[in-house]
């Protein structure tokens, strides 16, 4: 089933950035406003896979088509942004901090700025960050270095897995990746912030969500229930 265009999600994203601006503002509204970044990663998981399994249930996936749309849809806006960022930086910042800017943002062209900012900040949260240009593009690292293996990995799942397994498959990953975070978060949370292997249960949620969609397993709920299930999620 093709996966049609859901208008709630794109206001549903709209509320996670608008989380994230706030908080980043210091306005001091919602003082748990980046958890809007681990909304994005759960739609993105989901609107990605859709396609995903969309195009390889019609014989219609191919990798270099799929890299290229993605470099087509961010490469454009991320790029003016980068360029603008140095071009400002090289009026404002000393030059040690222009170099570490230029780094960062040759790293983000490479979706790997996250292992630098692991790297180099004392965490996400420290005041020092509030600094750093180019922090947001983190994420963008993350979900990218998550589609450079989750499509081989679901064309090898819907080729090869047998139905009766499939969903205990997907739970199994699921439930570990989710220990994982849990532990790697207590362990090293600097790094967990910034790295995929704590953030991949959060992908993969929306990913379990979409593979559930398209193979019509998600139960149509009265409005009502939608209605009521979509605003305790909001209060949440």
């Amino acid at each position: 089933m093709q996966q049609r265009y859901l208008a709630h999600l794109d206001g549903l994203r709209a509320i996670a950035v608008g989380l994230v601006v706030v908080y980043h503002a210091g306005l001091g509204v919602f003082g748990a406003g980046f958890i809007g970044v681990d909304v994005f990663f759960v739609l993105s998981g989901f609107l990605i896979t859709g396609q995903l399994v969309h195009n390889m249930q019609e014989g219609k996936f191919s990798f270099s088509q799929f890299y290229m749309r993605r470099i087509r849809r961010l490469a454009p806006a991320m790029l003016v942004v980068l360029l603008a960022t140095l071009l400002a930086g090289a009026f404002v910042l000393l030059p040690e901090d222009l170099i570490y800017l230029s780094r960062l943002a040759a790293l983000a062209v490479l979706s790997a700025s996250n292992f630098y900012l692991a790297n180099t900040t004392g965490g996400y949260f420290e005041t020092e960050t509030d600094e750093i240009a180019l922090l947001h593009t983190w994420s963008l690292a993350v979900e990218e270095q998550y589609y450079l293996i989750w499509p081989l990995f679901l064309l090898v799942f819907l080729k090869f897995g047998a139905r009766f397994w499939r969903p205990g498959l997907l739970a199994g990953i699921f439930l570990t990746s989710l220990a994982f975070s849990v532990w790697y978060t207590h362990a090293d949370p600097m790094r967990a912030y910034y790295l995929l292997p704590a953030r991949f249960h959060e992908l993969f949620i929306g990913a379990m969500l979409a593979i559930a969609f398209q193979a019509n397993k998600v139960p149509a709920l009265p409005r009502s229930a939608r209605e009521v299930m979509g605003w305790a999620g909001l209060g949440f």
